[in-house]
This record gives structure tokens, sequence and C-alpha cells, in this order.
């Protein structure tokens, strides 16, 4: 993204009252625990690392 990266998006869309609920899955090449606690304290549901299956989608989506 241009203009904006993933985890300020993330607390726009979780900030929001519109948008507030919609879950937020990161999908990132970065697979280190403290990308995963900040994608939690922006907001984000879950974070799926590079290069990822059907089955990591889905148990991710499932679980939220």
């Amino acid at each position: 993204m241009d203009e904006v990266d993933g985890f300020e998006a993330c607390r726009t869309i979780t900030s929001d009252r519109e948008t507030g609920k919609i879950p937020v899955v990161f999908v990132t090449s970065k697979n280190q625990k403290a990308d995963r606690v900040w994608g939690e304290l922006q907001g984000g549901r879950g974070m799926i690392s590079k290069p990822y299956s059907k089955e990591q989608i889905l148990d991710t989506i499932s679980a939220i």
C-alpha cells in the first residue's frame, strides 16, 4: 500500500464506529512474535505468515 501500512490501516478500520467490528487478519511475510503482538495491539484478530496454505487461512478465520 502506498499511502499507509497495514498496521495503520488496521487502526483506522478498528477505531471507526461503522467498521470497528470487522475482524482484520494480517497476511504478511513477517513471522516474529513481536510482529504478531504488535498486530494484536493495533486491533488485528489474526496473522497469517507467507507462504501460507488454504488450511491456515480457514483455521485463522474459524478461530475469530
